[in-house]
């Protein structure tokens, strides 16, 4: 074969673009310093940088939230050393008030006064936020833990035991950095009950009645009594004589419809008006001048408080981080008592009877809860343990360890009459289901047999068969109402005696909710197949697991520590030298306790700090291999381009020399 020049042409230029092209990525490599520019230069090298990026990345993340955590556990120890501080000037103080030999009543209420704010201290301790986030307050960082008066506060909400704030700090690897407010504060049994107070500005401060002047008119929440004037008798009483004016002021509102509805109290000199529902002194009709009298404004209405009443013996047990609650729900709704009816109660060993003063109608629901619960505030043994609330328009009973009711009676509260009583369940597992809003949707129970719910309790599948009807909002028909009809169906079927009495459906702000005293399920589809419209409709948009809850404190719950705090102040005041030197074992069991949450605090501490430098390890050997994989080496890349140039530029100048072209070329 021929070799003719124009072969020997196309021959040097396919070798010197080959060349070039290997020029000019060894140019490319060294302007950007890298090994390959798009994947097709090293598919193997290019997917092996991808990971270790990503890995870098999460390494980035895992210390950004390492370093959060270790912020946020540094403001908690800071807070909690704090406390101890406080805590270490208070027993100075419970020392020097405990010396009988040097200090008079007057110095130890001079005593009591300081610990008193040493207290509002403390309560501003529990409240400390980071970043806008209270840090004792478990899940609900947006809400304080402490009200004012020392109880825990938690906007009406449960702190439970297992609210911990867990974050990843690397694979598999995640830590909790709170601290629960119940570890730090303690917890004591409580019960608490709404009151209405209308309360005087000044002491009682004396009167003359003479006909003119004598007529009190107190306009009630519901119709009847509605407004009722209380008459009383021409007569002077002096600014001492408070007491006397209560005890016959009382006398007249019970000889009035208002009889067990509001009742006068006399508190440190001022008058003071309680009951059940809301209430005012009404402008119409009074004419007593009770500004003057008593400093009460008339048609002010009465200030909705809570009454919170504790077992002062939990003061001198282990420090008690929270209770189980056990439930019992009502199926009906409240029927009305007899004067006198009695309601048996048996919790922990004992038996205790509650006896009703008076007769309540089916619309005094409110009044029987506010002079039930105060009967269980005034018996020792089931004060601060048992409570008696509305939920969902039913009753319920509640209390921090097993109890059982005797049947009598409890069925005129909605219980179900059974002739071996009632048991309180222990609520430790639940399932809440989505928000529901009945005023923008309605809710439909289809026929059977779309009308099926099924639950997994004990190994067994048992099946709700629900009320076919709509909730719509209307009378009968509330969302109270689907959760009576759920409920109901529980409690009245015989095919789930299994589940009366230890399965029980609550509302949550507008959830359902489903308790349990051991762990349960509720099956979305699968088998028995669940019609997962009818689920979705109630708010479970997936199969559910109980969530174990665990030990809990509730809003309105006192404290352990500032329920001490009281006492001591309280024996500072009354001069009961055996009770303060009680209070300096108690405090010393504290400020233990309180050295064990920030020796605990320290171990989270150190256990970040050695994340923290493990993940900077980890980042340094991530960043080695990465630059490994796709950085190039500076002088191989010169020295290879420099000898491709060199090439380059002999090839030409070969190619120049061997081929030369002939007229005959230029013509063609």
């Amino acid at each position: 074969m021929r070799v003719t020049n124009s072969m020997m042409v196309n021959n040097l230029l396919r070798n010197l673009y080959k060349n070039y092209t290997k020029m000019d990525k060894s140019q490319q490599m060294l302007s950007s310093q890298k090994k390959f520019l798009r994947p097709s230069d090293d598919p193997i090298g290019v997917t092996r940088s991808l990971r270790l990026s990503t890995e870098i990345l999460n390494m980035q993340q895992y210390k950004r939230n390492a370093e959060d955590s270790d912020s946020w556990l540094q403001s908690s120890e800071q807070a909690v050393n704090n406390i101890i501080s406080v805590m270490q000037r208070i027993r100075e103080l419970t020392v020097q008030g405990s010396n009988t030999g040097t200090y008079s009543p007057d110095d130890r209420k001079k005593i009591a006064d300081e610990i008193k704010e040493l207290k509002e201290q403390l309560i501003g301790i529990g409240n400390t936020a980071y970043a806008g986030s209270y840090l004792f307050s478990g899940f609900k960082t947006d809400k304080p833990l402490l009200n004012k008066d020392g109880t825990y506060d938690l906007d009406g909400g449960i702190l439970r035991a297992g609210e911990t704030i867990e974050v990843n700090v690397g694979i598999s690897d995640r830590i909790g950095m709170n601290t629960l407010g119940q570890k730090i504060f303690g917890s004591m049994a409580t019960t608490t009950y709404d009151e209405y107070v209308l309360k005087g500005v000044g002491e009682f401060k004396g009167v003359t009645l003479n006909g003119t002047n004598n007529d009190l008119v107190i306009t009630y929440e519901t119709t009847p009594p509605g407004s009722v004037t209380i008459s009383m008798d021409n007569g002077t009483y002096n600014s001492i004589d408070g007491l006397r004016f209560v005890k016959d002021l009382n006398e007249k509102i019970d000889a009035t419809p208002l009889k067990g509805l509001v009742k006068a109290e006399l508190e440190d000199g001022i008058v003071v008006f309680k009951g059940a529902r809301n209430f005012n002194i009404d402008t119409t009709g009074t004419t007593m001048d009770v500004k003057d009298i008593m400093g009460i404004e008339k048609g002010k209405n009465a200030d909705l408080s809570k009454v919170v009443v504790s077992d002062i013996d939990d003061i001198d047990r282990e420090i008690f981080h929270g209770s189980t609650e056990y439930l019992l729900k009502a199926e009906g709704g409240f029927s009305g008592t007899a004067a006198g009816d009695s309601f048996v109660i048996y919790y922990g060993d004992n038996k205790y009877t509650i006896t009703m003063d008076r007769a309540y109608t089916a619309a005094e629901d409110k009044e029987f809860i506010y002079d039930f619960n105060k009967k269980l505030a005034e018996t020792s043994g089931l004060a601060g343990h048992v409570k008696l609330s509305m939920k969902d328009g039913q009753f319920a009973i509640s209390a921090d360890k097993n109890f059982k009711l005797d049947a009598a009676n409890f069925n005129k509260l909605g219980f179900e009459d059974a002739t071996s009583g009632l048991k309180g369940a222990k609520a430790a597992y639940a399932i809440e289901g989505g928000k529901l809003d009945l005023v923008y949707g309605d809710i439909t129970i289809p026929a059977s047999p779309d009308n099926k719910l099924y639950i997994k309790y004990g190994g067994n599948n048992y099946t709700i068969n629900l009320t076919s009807k709509t909730y719509d909002n209307t009378p009968g028909n509330t969302f109270d109402d689907l959760i009576k009809d759920i409920q109901h169906q529980i409690n009245t079927d015989p095919a789930l005696n299994d589940l009366k009495g230890y399965v029980t459906v609550t509302g949550v702000d507008g959830s359902i909710k489903f308790n349990s005293d051991s762990p349960f399920d509720l099956v979305y589809g699968g088998t028995p197949v669940t019609n997962v419209a009818l689920m979705a409709s109630l708010g479970f948009t997936t199969e559910k697991e109980g969530l174990l809850i665990g030990d809990r404190v509730e809003s309105g719950g006192a404290t352990q520590l500032l329920g001490m705090l009281d006492k001591l102040i309280e024996d500072l005041n009354t001069n009961n030298s055996d009770g303060i030197s009680k209070n300096l074992a108690r405090l010393d069991a504290h400020i233990g306790n309180l050295n064990s949450v920030r020796a605990e605090m320290g171990v989270k501490a150190n256990r970040l700090e050695l994340t923290l430098n493990r993940i900077e390890d980890d980042n340094v050997n991530l960043r080695g291999l990465l630059s490994k994989n796709e950085d190039i080496d500076m002088a191989e890349t010169i020295i290879k381009l420099q000898m491709q140039e060199n090439v380059y530029n002999a090839a030409l100048s070969v190619g120049s020399k061997i081929i030369s072209l002939s007229l005959v070329d230029f013509i063609r």
